[in-house]
C-alpha cells in the first residue's frame, strides 16, 4: 500500500503529464488505495498546495540547480519530488524538515533516474538552511517579486492589477490560494434544509446565508458516501453558482434551455425551484457529458430536464423558451481555488478567443428566447471582456433586450450579508473570489421586448 506522499507524488505526475483535472485524479487514486481519513487529507493537503505554489517552488529549487537549462531537463518524476519536499520545508510547519527530506528522497529512489537520490537530498538540505533568505526574492523585479508571493503567474497578476487595481489584484490572488469551503443544495422534491441540516450534524452544518437551499459544510469527509448523497437529497455546489438558478427564477410549467448544461448542476436545481413541472432542454456537445446530466437527474428524482446532444452554435432546435441559460466555457478565473493548475495552464490569448464563443452563444440565445422571456448569462470568471464588457457589446447590437433587474428575494439575501446591490437592481453582478467565501462569478439577467417578433 503506497503512503500519503507517494499518493500525492502519483497524482501531480498525472496532472502535470496528461493534463489532467486534480480533483478528478484525486477521486480516482485515492478510490483505488486504502487510506484513513487523515493519510487522505495529508495526500489532498500535498496535491493543492503544491499545484498552488508551483512558480514559488520552482523558483526556489532553481537557486540550487547549475542553471536553467539544466532545471528545464530534469525528470518529470524527479521534479515532483523535489516539489513535494520544497512545499513541506517552506508551507507545512507541522512536517519536520527531517521528515521531509527523507521522504523525497525514498520517493526519487523508486521513481526518479538510477543515482538521482543524492541530488534531492543536497537540494532540499540546502533549501532547508537557506530558505529564509530564499523567500524574500530580494533582486528580483517587483512584477516578478510579487508573482513568487502570491504563486500566480505574472501575465496575470499584472492584468488584474491593471483591471482592478493592486489592493484588489492581491486580494483575488490571495482568495485563490486559500482552501475552498464546500457547500450542498438541498434537493428540495425530497426533503427540508431544516432535515438536512439536522441528518448532516456530523459534518458541522450551517445555513447558507446567500441562497435558501444551500448548506455550508466545515467537515466534508467521506460526504458521497452516505445514503443522503447516494439517494439524490442534495447536490454538491458552490454558492455562486445556486445564485444563478435562483436569478433565472423558472417557474413551473414553462420552456427553459440550458446551453452547455453539463453536469448538470444548475439544471437540477431550476427543475428544483419550478416544482419539477417545467420542461427543461438540456443541452451538450458531448455524449459523456449528457451522461453526466442524465446520471444527476436520476440521483436526484428529476423528470423534467431533457438532455439534447447539440452543440449550440449548429442548433437545429426550432422552439423559443420562456427562459434561456447561457453558462458559458469560460477562462475558470473565478475557480481557480478549487482547481488551481488552470492559473498555470490558461494564456492570456485564451481570454480574447472565449469572448468571441461566448458572444455566438448569446446570439444564438437571443434567437430562442421568446417575446417576453428572461435570457440569464453566467460565467466562472470576473474577467471583463468574458462578462460585463460581453454583455453590454450584446445588448448595444440587440435593441430587443434590456437589463432585467434581479429577483426581489435574491436582492434582499444579498442586502442581508451587505453585498453592495446597485448593480443587481440593474440585472448584473460580479462576485470575487474573496467575497462572502464563494467562488468568483459574473451573472446577467436580460428580459426581451414583448413587441418582438422572432
Amino acid at each position: 500500500m503506497i503512503n500519503a506522499r507517494e499518493c500525492a507524488l502519483r497524482i501531480l505526475y498525472q496532472v502535470e503529464t496528461q493534463l489532467a483535472y486534480s480533483n478528478i485524479v484525486i477521486d480516482d487514486i485515492i478510490q483505488k488505495n486504502v487510506f484513513n481519513t487523515l493519510d487522505k487529507n495529508f495526500a489532498i493537503q500535498l496535491v493543492y498546495g503544491i499545484i498552488r505554489h508551483q512558480n514559488t517552488l520552482d523558483y526556489i529549487i532553481l537557486q540550487f540547480v547549475d542553471h536553467k537549462e539544466k532545471f528545464a531537463r530534469l525528470n518529470k518524476w524527479l521534479l515532483l519530488a523535489l516539489r513535494l519536499g520544497v512545499y513541506q520545508i517552506i508551507y507545512l510547519d507541522k512536517v519536520p524538515n527531517y521528515s521531509a527530506v527523507d521522504e523525497s528522497v525514498k520517493l526519487s529512489k523508486s521513481y526518479g533516474p538510477v543515482g538521482s537520490s543524492s541530488f534531492v537530498n543536497a537540494v532540499l538540505r540546502n533549501v532547508c538552511e537557506h530558505f529564509e533568505r530564499i523567500i524574500k526574492f530580494d533582486g528580483e523585479p517587483e512584477n516578478i517579486k510579487l508573482a513568487l508571493h502570491l504563486s500566480h503567474p505574472v501575465w496575470l497578476i499584472e492584468r488584474l492589477i491593471s483591471q482592478f487595481g493592486k489592493l484588489n489584484a492581491i486580494k483575488i490572488c490571495e482568495a485563490n490560494n486559500c482552501v475552498p469551503r464546500i457547500s450542498i443544495r438541498v434537493n428540495t422534491l425530497k426533503t427540508t434544509p431544516e432535515a438536512m441540516m439536522s441528518a448532516l450534524e456530523a459534518f458541522q452544518p450551517e445555513m447558507s446565508a446567500l441562497v435558501p437551499d444551500g448548506i455550508i459544510l466545515k467537515n466534508f469527509a467521506e460526504l458521497t458516501s452516505t445514503n443522503y448523497f447516494k439517494e439524490g437529497y442534495f447536490y454538491i455546489q458552490d454558492e455562486a453558482s445556486m445564485i444563478v438558478s435562483h436569478v433565472v427564477d423558472p417557474k413551473p410549467m414553462e420552456v427553459i434551455f440550458d446551453f452547455c448544461a453539463s453536469p448538470g448542476g444548475k439544471t437540477t436545481h431550476m427543475a428544483q425551484l419550478s416544482q419539477n413541472q417545467s420542461l427543461i432542454l438540456a443541452f451538450d456537445r458531448f455524449s459523456h457529458k449528457i451522461q453526466k446530466i442524465k446520471d444527476n437527474a436520476k440521483r436526484l428524482g428529476i423528470t423534467s430536464i431533457t438532455p439534447k446532444l447539440q452543440d449550440v452554435l449548429k442548433m437545429t432546435e426550432t422552439r423559443s423558451a420562456h427562459r434561456v441559460l447561457v453558462d458559458a466555457p469560460c477562462s475558470c478565473l473565478g475557480i481557480i481555488k478549487r482547481h488551481p493548475e488552470l492559473k498555470w495552464r490558461l494564456e492570456e490569448k485564451n481570454i480574447d478567443s472565449l469572448a468571441k464563443i461566448q458572444h455566438q452563444l448569446l446570439e444564438v440565445a437571443a434567437v430562442h428566447t421568446a417575446p417576453g422571456g428572461i435570457l440569464v448569462y453566467s460565467a466562472c470568471t470576473y474577467e471583463p471582456n468574458e462578462t460585463i464588457n460581453l454583455v453590454k457589446k450584446f445588448l448595444k447590437s440587440h435593441s430587443e433586450f434590456q437589463f432585467s433587474p434581479f429577483p426581489e428575494p435574491v436582492i434582499e439575501r444579498l442586502k442581508k450579508i451587505g453585498a453592495d446591490v446597485e448593480t443587481a437592481e440593474i440585472g448584473h453582478q460580479t462576485f470575487f473570489p474573496y467575497s462572502y467565501g464563494i467562488d468568483g462569478f459574473f451573472i446577467a439577467r436580460m428580459v426581451k421586448s414583448q413587441a418582438c417578433e422572432k
